[in-house]
């Protein structure tokens, strides 16, 4: 008898795998639609997308919390001496604004100065009752420049006062061991000069240019750096979410294959660009930013 014959045809189509069934059409050949099935994409995206996860989003984090670190670090470097001294300023003109005699008329000139030792005065009592420094996150930037201009005004006014009716009670009792502490931490130079008006317009005077301008800068700088990552955290953090979503719906529904490849691509996407921003300094990224903000306001205009 002859032997049977066993004929394996070539997958012309797509090779079988075990557990997927390909799709066939009339006459009972492979649907060439489709080269992989849900079965064998499947452990490939979960690969994919787990590697991003732990390699890939994490380690951005990471970067991010180090760079966030590193900018707190400085600011907090720079910023500390300045808002001590800032403090001491607060204190001294709390006990400097009650030795001084206005006018019973006030000119307008008198009337500014006075409200602006009075603000500062206010700032000094706070502190009194707290037995403490102003910390360095008390004030956004522009609060602090508001300030500061406000002790420059002391001076201003004053300058413009001429003359200057404005008396100093020297039988004022007073703590002149606190006093004297507050003036060495402002200027160890101030302890030769006597109590006066002059002197707390002296100081306001020298305090916003040799210290506020000092670190001018800094504070709108701080606010801007850490402005743009957190915006880059909550960037990788929407991403994040993204692909965790993704995994979970994996677990309980077949997507289709077409949705998975899309979603994998996507995501590949978005962690070499997270890369792509850290790899490129801050400086540059914010030109950039600055350079689209102004494109698109001459487009409205």
């Amino acid at each position: 008898m002859p032997l049977k014959a066993i004929i394996r045809l070539p997958l012309k189509y797509g090779g079988k795998t075990a557990g997927c069934k390909q799709p066939t059409d009339a006459h009972g050949l492979a649907n060439n639609n489709s080269n992989m099935c849900y079965l064998e994409i499947q452990p490939i995206v979960l690969t994919i997308l787990t590697s991003i996860i732990t390699g890939g989003f994490v380690l951005v984090f990471v970067e991010i919390g180090n760079r966030k670190n590193r900018e707190n670090d400085r600011h907090d470097q720079i910023m500390t001496p300045f808002m001590h001294k800032l403090s001491s300023f607060f204190r001294y003109v709390s006990w400097a604004s009650h030795p001084i005699i206005y006018p019973k008329h006030l000119s307008e000139k008198e009337k500014s100065f006075r409200g602006l030792v009075e603000g500062m005065a206010k700032h000094g009592h706070k502190l009194i009752m707290s037995g403490g420094d102003y910390g360095v996150d008390e004030f956004m930037a522009q609060e602090l420049n508001d300030i500061a201009l406000d002790i420059n005004n002391i001076w201003y006014w004053h300058d413009k006062m001429r003359p200057c009716q404005l008396k100093w009670d020297s039988n004022f009792n007073h703590d002149s061991d606190l006093v004297r502490r507050e003036l060495q931490a402002i200027n160890p130079a101030y302890l030769s000069d006597n109590q006066g008006v002059s002197l707390l317009a002296k100081i306001s005077g020298d305090f916003y240019v040799y210290h506020y301008q000092y670190v001018e800068y800094e504070t709108y700088r701080y606010e801007v750096y850490k402005e743009h990552y957190n915006r880059l955290t909550a960037w990788v953090l929407a991403f994040f979410v993204f692909v965790l979503i993704l995994l979970s719906l994996m677990l309980f529904v077949q997507l289709p294959v077409i949705v998975l490849q899309i979603a994998t691509v996507f995501v590949v996407l978005m962690l070499t660009m997270s890369l792509f921003l850290l790899a490129i300094d801050v400086k540059v990224q914010l030109r950039w930013k600055n350079n689209i903000h102004a494109f698109f306001l001459q487009k409205e205009e």
